[in-house]
């Protein structure tokens, strides 16, 4: 069962992932976000319908962590990317058949953490933007009021 394989593995698979981001996953984030979706993942899989609130949820704060972080949003994306890959490269190099439901399950969840990320991850730049952009429209306004009062004081 996968989800054994996930449990089993756990330790190995945090290790082989910081071999797929770039730049190199930190310390912090391999001991909380990509730790927390193995146990979320390995609990999915064994059941039949998997509810991914839960790793949507958590995909939205690791995607705020690294994103403070200075993290581009392919780095957030190849984070997932590499989970899927370690997984699949221990399973086989292992000998261990995922049936198409794991599959489908483990896609689902790796697709649910993506979409939460890359949405937070948006969201926060869009915010960012509009920040900016309320900084630009306040200094904008005092350069034009200055004018206002220059061509009225002549």
């Amino acid at each position: 069962m996968l989800s054994d394989f996930v449990k089993s593995h756990r330790a190995e698979i945090i290790e082989r992932i910081a071999d797929f981001s770039a730049p190199r996953a930190t310390q912090d984030e391999l001991e909380h976000g990509v730790p927390l979706f193995l146990d979320q993942l390995a609990e999915k899989l064994q059941v039949t319908l998997a509810d991914t609130n839960d790793i949507v949820a958590s995909a939205v704060i690791h995607a705020k962590e690294l994103r403070l972080r200075g993290f581009t949003i392919a780095q957030v994306v190849r984070d997932y990317g590499g989970i899927c890959q370690s997984i699949t490269e221990l399973a086989v190099r292992s000998g261990t058949s995922i049936t198409a439901r794991e599959f489908q399950t483990l896609n689902l969840c790796l697709d649910e953490a993506i979409a939460g990320a890359v949405t937070e991850y948006a969201r926060l730049s869009d915010d960012q933007g509009t920040e900016r952009l309320g900084h630009l429209a306040h200094e904008l306004r005092n350069g034009l009021n200055t004018a206002f009062l220059a061509v009225s004081m002549l």
